[in-house]
């Protein structure tokens, strides 16, 4: 799953949104807890400010100079960063590593010491294993999704309206794949705030690779780009980023 550093750094403006990811937090660690003995661990990797059109959108030149200021590296996340802890978590080397929040933001809330990851001797940790990752048609999920192929996952992209950058993301995955592999990458609509639409997701994507689901990435979210105080959120706001 994915939450944010602001869960941190308390922004004024983002009140509605990193509540929704403080929720995500805590929901990984009793989830981690309550699914004891399958075999089956839940985490959560934290960005920091990342440079992605749902950062940009509604800011300021000054505001992003802020957050560049912000960072002990001078500079602001690109999703390169971020999508090699998911796909570490995703292997089988990460199995130790269960109810934790990650947060991979260079320091922008506090240093966080970063190592390089090895996923173990295997070249693809990830062979043929269904990952599905929810609003990858940009952003943080498109270069996760990438990033998991590339450790021989079977991505399904998720998106709610953009067919046509869902399309271009499982082409590259697929372009990729060499000429006597099957499928690598497909995409499947959702509104993953309604949940007869995610059980249509894992159904759509068990079909299309006729084998059960292995990983979850949970990164679509919702921002209100004009960064309302908590009393001008309304209720209707909250609800819609809450889902």
């Amino acid at each position: 799953m994915l939450s944010a550093s602001l869960v941190g750094s308390l922004i004024p403006g983002y009140g509605a949104y990193t509540a929704s990811k403080a929720a995500v937090e805590t929901l990984v660690k009793i989830l981690a807890k309550e699914l004891k003995g399958t075999g089956i661990t839940a985490n959560c990797v934290a960005p920091g400010p990342i440079a992605t059109e749902i950062f940009f959108d509604g800011k300021t030149e000054e505001m992003v100079k802020k957050a560049i200021e912000q960072c002990p590296h001078g500079r602001l996340g690109e999703t390169k960063d971020v999508a090699p802890v998911v796909g570490f978590l995703a292997t089988d080397a990460s199995e130790w590593i269960n109810g934790q929040v990650i947060r991979v933001n260079g320091g922008y809330v506090y240093r966080w010491a970063a190592t390089s990851v090895n996923p173990g001797v295997e070249s693809l940790p990830l062979k043929d294993r269904v990952a599905i990752v929810t609003g990858s048609s940009r952003g943080i999920g498109r270069a996760i999704a990438i990033h998991l192929s590339q450790l021989g996952a079977k991505p399904v992209i998720n998106y709610t309206s953009n067919s046509a950058q869902a399309d271009i993301v499982a082409a590259e995955i697929n372009s990729s794949a060499s000429p006597d592999t099957t499928l690598r990458a497909v995409t499947v609509q959702a509104d993953v705030s309604d949940p007869a639409q995610v059980k249509s997701l894992f159904d759509s994507a068990e079909r299309a690779f006729d084998s059960p689901i292995h990983v979850l990435v949970n990164s679509a979210g919702v921002l209100d780009p004009k960064y309302p105080s908590i009393p001008n959120t309304s209720l209707e706001e909250f609800d819609r980023i809450f889902r």
